[in-house]
């Protein structure tokens, strides 16, 4: 955890980063989750947790201050969901990083009727589409 407190501290004295810090700090309170409960698995897996962190942190690297507040969530096999979202729900861009290397992670994004889904994740291609959240 002494990550995300070296990362806040530096945001913090940056001064613009609180997007990003609010990000992390949410995947990283995945962790502190039940294991489950009557629908499935609550806790993130390691894989997806070290995928989701790699994926957000490279990303900010890139956009630095423009990086937008992600929500998080599980999905009950615990793998992770991040998603960028409009207020007015037009627009939003969601990053899927399962709970196994056997399963596929994907970034979908959509404004009004237009969507895709996005097979090949790597932090460049979160960073083009969370560029293009930011545009939208």
């Amino acid at each position: 955890m002494t990550l995300a407190k070296d990362i806040q501290t530096e945001t913090n004295s940056q001064g613009s980063a609180s997007n990003f810090t609010t990000t992390l700090k949410r995947i990283l309170e995945l962790l502190d989750l039940e294991a489950e409960d009557d629908y499935g698995i609550l806790k993130p897996t390691d894989y997806a947790f070290k995928m989701a962190m790699n994926l957000v942190v490279e990303a900010y690297e890139i956009m630095g201050n423009s990086f937008p507040l992600g929500s998080e969530s599980t999905d009950e096999k615990g793998g992770i969901r991040i998603a960028w979202q409009k207020r007015n729900r037009d627009c939003n861009v969601r990053l899927f990083c399962p709970s196994s290397a056997g399963e596929k992670a994907y970034i979908y994004h959509n404004k009004g009727d237009e969507s895709a889904v996005e097979y090949d994740v790597s932090a460049s291609n979160l960073f083009q589409w969370l560029e293009w959240f930011n545009t939208a």
